[in-house]
């Protein structure tokens, strides 16, 4: 009975340092951070956009002669077949385009519930990204396709509108370049701090926030001239947050 006594009474002596240690750590805890700063800011950066490529979407429609005409024999099919198929071997040959299926097809009208044949559509476009040291190989690709469709009955090309891009590759290497900036101004407003509150501070977290981007933007163009480039800057906002004790 004695020895159950003694380790009962051990046990309850280790339970009750066991509960002081604990709750000094938590009283020391509390006279460390009662002083303690937390401040947030805003960083945000910028960067030029360097446009490196080129976008465009060709469009292919029918003449006024098709859209009037009444109907179509099979030799007019194949002759309408093999045009396009020249034009298509000339995008091909460029590698700066993809797409080309087309529709060709009768437009019907509807009078007094009845289909009444009007016409014929054709409907096709391309999609084009290119360098823009590739530009006057585009140029030289839309001229020889107007001489392939010159003096047709069947189709006509519309003048593609030309717009600004920036490749995947830049966008990653001017993100890299923000990233590193708002790191280094984290980095002085930590030491600003430090200095103004006489205490250590301490980066605790930066959140990146992205802004909505437009990565493609229009030029005023026409295909045998220049574009003019828009400017326009790539931005990126981040919270920093810091501790000072």
């Amino acid at each position: 009975m004695k020895n159950f006594l003694k380790g009962f009474s051990l046990c309850f002596s280790l339970f009750i340092f066991f509960i002081l240690g604990l709750i000094s750590t938590k009283i020391y805890e509390y006279l460390i951070n009662k002083d303690e700063i937390v401040i947030e800011q805003t960083i945000e950066v910028e960067k030029r956009l360097n446009y490196d490529s080129y976008i465009s979407t060709p469009k292919f429609t029918m003449t006024k002669q098709l859209s009037i005409k009444e109907n179509l024999n099979e030799n007019e099919k194949n002759e309408i077949e093999e045009l396009f198929s020249k034009v298509l071997e000339r995008v091909k040959e460029s590698n700066l385009c993809e797409g080309g299926s087309y529709i060709l097809q009768p437009n019907i009208a509807y009078q007094d519930g009845m289909n009444i044949p009007n016409g014929y559509k054709f409907d096709s476009a391309l999609r084009c990204e290119f360098k823009k040291e590739e530009y006057q190989n585009y140029k030289n690709l839309l001229k020889d396709i107007d001489n392939i469709l010159a003096n047709n009955e069947y189709i006509t090309i519309n003048s593609p509108a030309l717009n600004l891009s920036v490749s995947k590759e830049e966008i990653s290497i001017i993100k890299q370049e923000l990233y590193d900036e708002i790191f280094k101004k984290a980095i002085s407003i930590k030491d600003k701090y430090s200095n103004l509150t006489n205490k250590i501070c301490e980066i605790k977290s930066i959140k990146h926030y992205e802004l909505a981007q437009n990565q493609i933007l229009g030029a005023d163009y026409k295909y045998d001239d220049t574009p003019i480039e828009k400017d326009s800057d790539f931005k990126l906002n981040a919270t920093l947050e810091l501790t000072c004790k």
